[in-house]
């Protein structure tokens, strides 16, 4: 079994902070670039997102990790969990407007497997994380069984509204 990521934080060649990741057996390397530092909080203060994975004989998951580089600390953006998780069919989406996370997921029924994707239904699960009170918590869960179309569709169908959706973008 591959040890667990590690996310180091250096300065001027020195490590000045390192985390070890839980759940997760490989860091997603090939998003672009790999390791994301952008300001999630509306605060103007950067924040470091990395992608890691699990990945299973049929399918896997796929982790969202934000820290915040506190003097020599990294610090969890995300209440009660290491890293924001969908499975690998899904996706994550941050909406810059309302300073949300959404972790989409969608599994569908492999008896429909030789049905055309207008005759297929799925089961679109959506997890929406808001932040407050200094971390992501989440806010809702839904899960919508309907006919498989695209992910902006699906979450507008959940009820998720943002005139600025920024797609996460690390896939197995």
């Amino acid at each position: 079994m591959p040890a667990p990521p590690i996310l180091r934080v250096s300065r001027s060649g020195l490590v000045v902070a390192r985390h070890t990741c839980t759940g997760a057996n490989t860091v997603l390397d090939f998003t672009s670039p790999p390791i994301l530092v952008r300001d999630m909080t509306g605060d103007s203060k950067p924040e470091i997102l990395f992608f890691t994975g699990q990945m299973g004989a049929s399918g896997g998951d796929v982790f969202v990790h934000i820290f915040r580089l506190t003097g020599k600390r990294l610090v969890s953006l995300v209440y009660g969990e290491e890293s924001i998780k969908h499975d690998a069919s899904g996706s994550g989406y941050f909406l810059q407007d309302k300073v949300q996370i959404v972790s989409l997921s969608n599994w569908r029924d492999p008896r429909e497997e030789h049905l055309p994707n207008s005759e297929k239904y799925g089961l679109w699960h959506i997890d929406v994380y808001s932040y407050k009170g200094g971390r992501f918590r989440l806010l809702r869960s839904k899960t919508h069984w309907k006919r498989v179309t695209n992910r902006v569709r699906a979450l507008r169908d959940l009820g998720v509204t943002s005139k600025r959706i920024v797609e996460l973008g690390a896939k197995l």
